[in-house]
Formats: C-alpha cells, sequence, structure tokens
C-alpha cells in the first residue's frame, strides 16, 4: 500500500501529516517526496501520463524513463491501451534484462482492475517476465482493494491517493479541547449534548489470556489500578506524563518505532473489529468513581447556578 494522496489532500499540511500517518498506520511508503524526506518515510512512485504523452511513442517514453531509473522503474501502462502498454513494457523489459537490468513492475490506473490484472499477468508470464509485479491504482478504496484481494486479482500492490487524503463520509473530525481541572477542582461543561467527563484521568486497557485486548475502563487518575479478572488478567496503566514545567521528559520516538508499535497494538485488537464493515465496537467504560465525581461536580454546579 503507497500514498499516492498529496495532490487531492487540503492544503500541503496536510498531506505531510497523512503521509506520515499513513506510514505509522502500515502504509508502506508514499509518493510525496517531500513527506518522504521529512520523517524517513520510503518513497515510492511510477510515473505521469503526462510523461507518456511528452513523448511521440509510448515505448520511447519507457525507454527514456528505464534509463534513467534502470532498476526501480514501474511503467504506466493504460495512457492509450492498458493490455497494449503492458506489452510495449515487456519489450522494453526484455530489452532491459539483456543490459542486466531488471523492470519492477506495470501499473493499472483505469478499467476492470481485476481482469486486466489477470490478463497483464498473464502476458508478463508468458515473456518470461514473471518476477515483474503489477501494480493498481485509479479511484481505490479499502472497500475495492478488499473486493480485490478476495477475487485473488494478481496485484502485488496498491497506490490510493483520494480516498486516503479527503474523507468523503465525514468531511470532519470533530475534536475539541475541554478543561477538566482548575486549580485542582474538577470543572465540566453542563451543555446540553455537550457534558464531558470532570477531573485528570487514567485509562486501563484489559486484556484476555492471549492478550487480545478486551476493553478499556476510563477512571480518576487517582484511582487504584482495579483488581484482574480470571478472564482478564492482564491491565495496563495508559496515561503518563510527557512534559513537565514546560518541558518534555523524554524525546519523540522515531517514526519507525511508532510504526512498530501501532503494528503490535493494532495485532491485539479482536479480528472481528477489524472487518470491513463490522458492527461490533469496542468497548470502552467509564468507573464508578469517575461516575461519582461526574454526578457531583455536576451537581455543584447547577446548585451555583
Amino acid at each position: 500500500m503507497v500514498d499516492f494522496a498529496a495532490r487531492r489532500t487540503h492544503g500541503t499540511d496536510a498531506a505531510q501529516k497523512l503521509a506520515r500517518s499513513s506510514y505509522i498506520a502500515g502504509f508502506d511508503g508514499t509518493s510525496n517526496v517531500h513527506a518522504a524526506a521529512t520523517y524517513g518515510i520510503p518513497p515510492r512512485g511510477t510515473m505521469a501520463h503526462s510523461l507518456i504523452s511528452a513523448f511521440p511513442d509510448e515505448a520511447d517514453a519507457f525507454r527514456a524513463y528505464a534509463r534513467a531509473f534502470p532498476d526501480s522503474s514501474t511503467f504506466l501502462v493504460d495512457t492509450y491501451d492498458t493490455l497494449a502498454g503492458v506489452r510495449n513494457a515487456i519489450t522494453i523489459g526484455l530489452e532491459m534484462k539483456q543490459q542486466g537490468h531488471a523492470l519492477r513492475a506495470v501499473r493499472l490506473d483505469s478499467g476492470d482492475l481485476l481482469e486486466l490484472s489477470r490478463a497483464s499477468r498473464r502476458l508478463l508470464d508468458e515473456a518470461g517476465l514473471d518476477a515483474v509485479e503489477v501494480f493498481a491504482s485509479g479511484g481505490l478504496d479499502e472497500y475495492s482493494v478488499d473486493a480485490l484481494v478476495k477475487a485473488g486479482a494478481p496485484i502485488a500492490g496498491f497506490g490510493v491517493g483520494t480516498r486516503l487524503g479527503t474523507s468523503a463520509d465525514a468531511p470532519h473530525a470533530d475534536f475539541v479541547y475541554k478543561l477538566v481541572v482548575f486549580q485542582g477542582q474538577p470543572v465540566m461543561k453542563l451543555s446540553a449534548d455537550k457534558v464531558n467527563l470532570p477531573g485528570s484521568k487514567q485509562v486501563h486497557r484489559h486484556a484476555d489470556r492471549d492478550g487480545s485486548f478486551s476493553g478499556d475502563v476510563i477512571g480518576r487518575e487517582t484511582e487504584p489500578l482495579p483488581a484482574a479478572e480470571p478472564t482478564e488478567p492482564q491491565i495496563e496503566p495508559l496515561l503518563g506524563p510527557v512534559m513537565r514545567g514546560g518541558r518534555k521528559l523524554r524525546p519523540d520516538p522515531e517514526i519507525g518505532q511508532v510504526r512498530t508499535a501501532f503494528a503490535e497494538q493494532f495485532a491485539r485488537l479482536p479480528s472481528t473489529l477489524k472487518e470491513l464493515g463490522t458492527t461490533h465496537s469496542y468497548d470502552v467504560r467509564v468507573s464508578d468513581e469517575l461516575r461519582l465525581l461526574t454526578e457531583v461536580t455536576g451537581q455543584e454546579l447547577r446548585d451555583r447556578l
């Protein structure tokens, strides 16, 4: 999976952060070369249709690109006719092979990706280029990728752009900052539909015997670690100080460390939560102490009105 979203995101900063976030969450690289240089993400990419159009012949465009990238070329084959483009890629790929180099992949960017990937794979194999991969892009999202994988499409990688960098189903994320403690006293809002939990907090994550996460309990920061149940012997506090007196307590981790930590945590989520279209939800509860603090604080505030 490669991030192809830079041209669709809402501004250059969004493109940078999207490249970083997608890499942490498991993508293998980005076409955003500035983000790659900034964060140490592997740069990945192919070529533009405009490059093909700038040459009088598609094969000449592939040949010129191969001279520039003799061992990392991926040819975009759908500018005119996809399978004709694959045949041109095969011609140049065989020339590269004779010169001691290797074509990495051909890229499909339109049409019926399932059938075109099968036909492309067949043509490449018949030409003895079985090591050349098929890469796909073009309006993809998690559902179309999932459908292609389940259908057995011989596609080795996907470039995802618009649907990754912009949100079709939720155009904005409703994140807000709310004060919960002031001068050592718990505070909260009582506005309709905006009531929040007061006080400093700790989150305890519970896990089953096999290490799978089973749910979180949000409690007061001063609450003791809850007693472990026989079915949930592992409990881990998630929150800890990162700044004190305006200074960081530890250096920021490298992006590779964050990526590894994400993969380890994601692997421990129940598989039912990772199915597309799942109706299951992760269990998050509020502790009795925090629930009581919310009731008491809310009542004290109402009494002052």
